[in-house]
């Protein structure tokens, strides 16, 4: 009798609760400035987005910073609860539930080659005569995507795609992320590149992408219910706003 009222006793004070914390696992990677990684701090939008809307079902979210592939296989064993700033396509549907989109961006696709072939890749039949730099598990366009008379060379990031770029690994490489390749040049001391006169103009909805398989995949309703909420809003409006980044359109 006194164990039992004991136990009672700790489950109401405040900090001894034995209820468990309710958390969200989400990889987080490097794409300023919508996800910026300074040494161990993460910030930006994708992130503050994120923490509000599980904050709104009583979840907080715990970061893991990941590259993307390994991201990707978190999604598929459920060891990955979401994935931010994440690409639909018709494998991934298999393994994930689509978060949003928090709004929509029009990107340019373009391609970097270096400084002295800056004007090899006038038009897209240009791509087939060289070897092609690529992201695995990036998609980029449909048209690009299932080319097969493209010789596509695979990197694991933007660093990789730096250091083999001015190796020579490669001639072109496909970028949908300036942001993110410029970045990592700057931090890899390299100038000696350009973006070619051609690029592929695309529309993006800006999802997150929730694992069909983890403990928490039950959540998606009401988490994207709160996350679509934002953006009707104009709440998501606002948190770009804070940063000084363009926000998407809806």
């Amino acid at each position: 009798m006194k164990f039992i009222k004991l136990a009672l006793l700790l489950f109401f004070i405040p900090g001894l609760s034995m209820a468990a914390e309710k958390i969200f696992n989400a990889d987080f990677r490097n794409r300023p400035p919508q996800m910026v990684v300074d040494g161990d701090k993460f910030s930006g939008p994708l992130k503050d987005i994120l923490e509000e809307a599980s904050s709104k079902i009583g979840y907080t979210v715990k970061w893991r910073k990941a590259p993307f592939k390994r991201s990707l296989e978190g999604l598929k064993n459920g060891s990955v609860d979401i994935v931010p700033r994440y690409r639909k396509t018709p494998d991934r549907e298999v393994f994930t539930n689509y978060l949003g989109p928090i709004g929509y961006q029009e990107r340019n696709v373009k391609f970097v080659v270096l400084k002295s072939n800056k004007d090899i890749i006038k038009t897209y039949d240009d791509l087939k005569k060289y070897k092609v730099g690529v992201k695995r598990g990036t998609s980029y366009f449909k048209q690009f995507t299932d080319d097969k008379s493209i010789a596509k060379v695979e990197t694991s990031d933007d660093e990789q795609i730096v250091k083999m770029l001015r190796g020579k690994r490669f001639e072109v490489a496909i970028i949908i992320d300036e942001g993110a390749f410029e970045h990592s040049a700057k931090k890899e001391g390299f100038t000696d590149w350009a973006y070619a006169p051609y690029e592929f103009v695309r529309r993006l909805p800006n999802y997150y992408g929730m694992s069909k398989t983890s403990p928490n995949a039950g959540e998606y309703d009401a988490l994207n219910a709160a996350i679509k909420g934002m953006a009707t809003s104009g709440r998501v409006k606002e948190i770009y706003m804070q940063y000084n980044v363009e926000p998407p359109v809806q």
